[in-house]
């Protein structure tokens, strides 16, 4: 892979003693948005009860990860809405102890469900849905909740109802000065969807640079820097063959509860689903590297992972 045309040798995640499990509790959702990802508010795929099971599976992923020498864990629940799982609340208190907790979440829940949660609750992405979301009732919950998590919102620009979008967004970002305030494209397998040519401009004159989370250092032919978004549109070729180690900073907990395979689409070690009695004996974290055998990351955590670049003896061969 090659960044303005210099080697990528390696990445470098700086927070290398985290690894970020990223939970998606159910496909079930209140909302029923016309641009949502297929299946994911379909209610098809539904989480069993937390039961000794469960806790006892939990407990064997985080074994896992701590032999592979990682001190911090971070969750991150996704859906569906998760905040809707019927045992959310005695989940969270579950793995309070393991690590952080974070939602990305409509915003449907009450106020009073926020207030009382709070404790178990250290990030929250909350998504603003034009067709669906309550301006109003949203504001409340920005208000309840960010003094004491950590907040971004995104408000997501349905071109059909473009006005409402941006002026909900000129509304919230105006009386929430402090919290970071994002317009997010809607993207269509995996493409941006197309938008008015003026459409377009007022999305680019309000849009702002969001930080990289994680941030990570690349190695171009020698040259160190931190690895910034807008980098990404310059990488040219692929990471076939490099060392990987994502699976180690990214753990994917998909809707039905298997665990095996990243966003990328590579398998990182047997599917195992750790709703079911068998994770104990069938999940097993690989210790090292594993070869990459993807053209490229299927998100920007994974691309801030750390990998290496194998230099294979045809590379240095004189003719």
């Amino acid at each position: 892979m090659r960044l303005d045309g210099k080697k990528i040798l390696s990445i470098d995640r700086d927070a290398s003693d985290l690894t970020i499990i990223d939970w998606v509790l159910g496909n079930y959702c209140n909302f029923k948005c016309s641009y949502c990802f297929p299946n994911a508010n379909t209610g098809t795929d539904r989480v069993p009860r937390l039961d000794d099971v469960l806790r006892r599976n939990v407990y064997h992923l985080i074994e896992e990860i701590d032999a592979v020498g990682k001190q911090k864990i971070v969750f991150n629940f996704g859906g569906g809405e998760p905040t809707l799982y019927h045992d959310i609340v005695q989940l969270m208190d579950f793995l309070r102890p393991f690590g952080e907790i974070g939602f990305v979440s409509n915003g449907s829940r009450t106020v009073r469900w926020w207030k009382q949660n709070l404790r178990y609750i250290d990030h929250v992405l909350l998504s603003y849905h034009s067709e669906y979301t309550d301006l109003e009732h949203m504001a409340k919950v920005i208000e309840c909740i960010k003094d004491d998590v950590g907040l971004r919102v995104h408000v997501m620009v349905n071109p059909k109802l473009f006005d409402k979008c941006i002026d909900a967004y000129k509304t919230l970002s105006d009386r929430f000065s402090d919290v970071n305030f994002q317009l997010k494209t809607l993207r269509e397998n995996g493409r941006v969807i197309e938008y008015s040519p003026q459409q377009d401009k007022i999305i680019k004159d309000n849009i702002h640079q969001p930080l990289m989370k994680p941030s990570c250092k690349v190695n171009c032919d020698g040259e160190i820097f931190d690895l910034q978004l807008h980098h990404v549109k310059n990488l040219r070729g692929t990471f076939t063959g490099y060392r990987c180690y994502a699976h180690h900073d990214f753990i994917q907990i998909d809707s039905r509860g298997f665990i095996g395979t990243m966003s990328c689409g590579q398998n990182f070690t047997k599917k195992s689903n750790i709703y079911l009695k068998s994770f104990v004996d069938n999940f097993i974290m690989p210790k090292y590297s594993i070869s990459c055998e993807q053209d490229i990351c299927g998100c920007i955590g994974l691309l801030c992972s750390k990998k290496e670049y194998v230099r294979y003896e045809k590379d240095n061969k004189r003719d």
